[in-house]
């Protein structure tokens, strides 16, 4: 999986996420006041085994408490839903 650059957004800032800190992949990111989008994508092999398998694992990083509301899709949104 690597991060790619998403699609903007109007209102939405286009920061990239750990941009420097040399210890963490640079992630390009949409960002508002609400929330913060990413875009992934997947390798060949990748494609494959989320196909057979059917999971996807996603693992947060940071204090337990409190996690933060969190979406996977394979569809991106036409507009993000605001909590």
């Amino acid at each position: 999986m690597r991060p790619v650059v998403p699609e903007p957004r109007k209102g939405f800032s286009t920061p990239i996420i750990a941009k420097a800190q040399p210890e963490y992949q640079p992630v390009p990111a949409n960002m508002n006041h609400a929330c913060t989008e990413f875009k992934i994508a997947l390798s060949w092999r990748e494609r494959f085994m989320l196909f057979f398998s059917g999971s996807l694992y996603m693992v947060l990083l940071g204090p337990p408490q409190p996690i933060r509301p969190f979406r996977l899709t394979v569809e991106r949104d036409e507009e993000i839903p605001v909590l």
